[in-house]
């Protein structure tokens, strides 16, 4: 349906997601699973995925480099709220679902506090984009660019 209405523009779109899906797959969670900084982590992944889709979606245009411009000085931004906010409220991530199943399978020197945080950074960041996303490929079936 995607592809019916916004032709090129929306078969860019499913490759983003593709791509996104393959970052935080086959990246991201390995990456954390081995003991990496997860906000540090989030912050980098999101930053590529958010370039890789604001270029295939929006192209080599000045719009799309302010996009991406926005969105990483947005992505430092929020990462920095989230762990002042975290550590003010103190916001703790083991009381997720699933995360004693985690720790008992051999993975106690995760901070899941931070996991937590950066999941939160990762669900923002991704909804901003696809909000662009869906604007960019409305305003060029009206015409209004």
């Amino acid at each position: 349906m995607l592809i019916t209405f916004s032709g090129s523009t929306g078969v860019r779109t499913i490759i983003s997601f593709v791509f996104t899906l393959i970052c935080i797959l086959k990246v991201f969670v390995p990456m954390l699973l081995k003991g990496y900084h997860p906000i540090y982590l989030a912050l980098i992944i999101g930053v590529v995925i958010s370039t890789v889709t604001l270029i295939l979606v929006g192209g080599f245009t000045k719009k799309a480099y302010s996009a991406i411009f926005g969105s990483i000085a947005s992505s430092l931004i929020t990462c920095v709220l989230a762990i002042f906010f975290g550590n003010l409220f103190n916001i703790h991530g083991s009381i997720l679902q699933w995360s004693e199943s985690l720790i008992y399978s051999g993975y106690q020197n995760l901070n899941l506090t931070l996991i937590y945080q950066a999941g939160i950074y990762l669900f923002i960041m991704f909804r901003s984009y696809t909000w662009f996303s869906n604007w960019y490929i409305s305003s060029r079936r009206r015409g209004s660019w």
